[in-house]
């Protein structure tokens, strides 16, 4: 289990990246404790309320996600799955020093 501390960390070796690898980062908080996180259906709603910027600039986030093939966006904008691909590069990046 990670401390505060620890979580702290984690987010500090985000904040210089890309703004569209903290919205996966947030898809991968919503799923990470799920029975399955690969195939639970995130929907917009969730990532929206834990984000800060604009409807319009995630959208375009998940559509380059979506390429890099660290998500997938099922029936046109509705749901969001993360990929083994999405979950590696997250964890990669969620390593505490």
């Amino acid at each position: 289990m990670k401390t505060s501390v620890g979580r702290f960390r984690a987010v500090l070796l985000f904040y210089g990246m890309e703004p569209k690898y903290a919205t996966l980062k947030t898809i991968y908080e919503i799923v990470m404790n799920e029975a399955n996180p690969l195939t639970y259906a995130c929907f917009p709603n969730q990532i929206i309320i834990h984000q800060t910027q604009p409807w319009d600039i995630i959208i375009k986030q998940l559509d380059e996600l979506a390429a890099e093939e660290f998500i997938t966006v099922q029936q046109p904008g509705t749901t969001i799955c993360i990929t083994a691909k999405g979950m590696e590069k997250t964890t990669a990046c969620l390593i505490v020093l």
